[in-house]
């Protein structure tokens, strides 16, 4: 059985960026940008804790932009960080309310057309094992666009959405510095979110899997993309 997340459990000041899913993107911007200080921090998919980048930001950002559409991790977020601008939602293509699947820190809308961590291949593990199959909750949650919530003022964006990441970036009003996405290749959009990814203007500093997982990728003003 996982165990959960909760403020006695984890504490940012101590926090270690030895997890698989946890980078420095402060120390990464800070290379990149040459500053510390930034407008405004969002993290569209904050949870679990262990792993949400907000912190290292929340010393240097005037604003930290959270969105985290599982009720239980947006109230652990909020616990610890209550002064950021948090939005308990999920972003989609429209405005409305949808059931969210739920897989703690890979909670995704049902039906929704990728999920890179589907609930049904965490049973397939689990069975493998011998453990019993695990039941598929679900809880409803207001969906908003992306555009709602973006201020134009975004230096640094990092993108954990469960398959929603290429609705975020057609929606963008900012031109964020850096961007750290989650980002597989067997999602469906990978080429439409690379393609636009270079045609504005972004080039890639590293991916941390050889399936691409999550990538880094900053503007660079210097570059013009063209076409072959």
């Amino acid at each position: 059985m996982e165990t959960p997340i909760t403020t006695q459990s984890f504490n940012p000041e101590t926090a270690t960026g030895v997890h698989r899913w946890y980078t420095d993107l402060h120390k990464i911007y800070t290379g990149i940008t040459g500053h510390f200080n930034l407008r405004t921090f969002a993290e569209v998919g904050f949870g679990p804790a262990n792993i949400a980048l907000a912190f290292q930001f929340r010393k240097y950002a005037k604003k930290l932009l959270l969105v985290e559409p599982n009720h239980e991790l947006y109230q652990q977020g909020v616990e610890l960080l209550p002064d950021a601008d948090w939005h308990n939602v999920a972003i989609d293509a429209t405005k409305g309310k949808r059931p969210l699947v739920l897989n703690n820190g890979s909670s995704y809308l049902q039906h929704t057309h990728f999920a890179p961590t589907p609930i049904g291949s965490k049973n397939n593990r689990r069975l493998a094992m011998g453990m019993p199959k695990q039941t598929a909750k679900t809880q409803e949650v207001f969906t908003v666009t992306f555009d709602f919530l973006d201020d134009g003022e975004i230096d640094c964006l990092n993108l954990d959405c469960e398959g929603h990441e290429w609705i975020v970036l057609q929606q963008m009003k900012s031109t964020p510095k850096v961007i750290m996405i989650e980002l597989w290749s067997s999602n469906p959009n990978l080429k439409d979110i690379s393609n636009w990814l270079c045609q504005n203007n972004y080039k890639c500093l590293f991916t941390t899997g050889v399936q691409g997982e999550t990538q880094v990728w900053y503007f660079n003003y210097r570059y013009t993309h063209t076409t072959a």
